[in-house]
């Protein structure tokens, strides 16, 4: 087209691109425009750094762009799994979130069974905790948990006290009962040794004091007896005034 003196002509870009120069010129009495014509440059976002414990799929860096976030097997997402190039006002490309991370699987922390032990404590995925019974105890359960994706693959196992024992007289087989007494029901403020919650065989003998600032009211020990009943009552403990 001709343009005639005085005649001004704007510049813009297409979206996605930057002006770079003057976004208008003038044709002026000698025949010559007032600025030379601008560039459109693509505008473009940082690169990423690259992921750790992750794939990552993005085509380019452009606008519109998305880069998408994928663990490894054993590790969660923390953040936004897409992640767009966007534009800023300013004429700049900006990724629309921060990168996610990629961390390890935990799972609940396990403890040793009452009359038991645990081997390892670390709680990851992939990692495998074993349990083992103290002499006079059997499993019950599992003896090794796997932790998977936040959660372990099975309950965890309890140390059960072996109730019986089998004997061969002469070709007559015979079981024996082991007498147990019921685990005590115990008052406020008061305190047992051994401490368990569970049954306890014949002839075991649980000593009771109290926390600080009472007094025992009744006998500081009690037996288990062959009857499976305990030779008395659980003491009390009351408020020192």
């Amino acid at each position: 087209s001709n343009f005639t003196q005085g005649h001004i002509v704007q510049f813009t870009c297409d979206p996605g691109y930057v002006l770079k120069g003057a976004n208008q010129a003038e044709c002026s009495s000698t025949g010559k425009w007032s600025a030379n014509p601008p560039n459109c440059q693509e505008i473009t976002c940082p690169e990423l750094p690259n992921p750790m414990n992750a794939e990552r799929t993005q085509p380019n860096l452009r606008v519109g762009s998305k880069a998408i976030y994928k663990c490894n097997v054993g590790y969660k997402l923390q953040g936004i799994a897409s992640i767009t190039c966007v534009e800023r006002e300013e004429g700049t490309g900006a990724w629309s979130d921060l990168p996610p991370i990629c961390v390890l699987f935990t799972c609940p922390p396990l403890r040793a069974p009452a009359h038991g032990r645990i081997q390892n404590s670390v709680f990851t995925y992939g990692q495998q905790v074993r349990f083992s019974c103290d002499p006079g105890y059997n499993l019950r359960g599992l003896a090794a948990l796997t932790c998977g994706t936040g959660e372990w693959d099975a309950a965890p196992p309890v140390c059960e006290s072996k109730l019986y024992s089998e004997i061969c007289y002469h070709g007559l087989y015979s079981v024996l009962t082991v007498v147990q007494c019921p685990a005590p029901t115990l008052n406020d403020n008061i305190v047992v040794q051994p401490e368990h919650q569970q049954a306890s065989v014949y002839n075991s003998i649980l000593t009771f004091s109290c926390e600080a600032g009472y007094k025992l009211k009744g006998y500081t020990t009690i037996r288990c007896l062959a009857n499976g009943r305990w030779d008395d009552r659980v003491p009390s403990c009351e408020g020192v005034y």
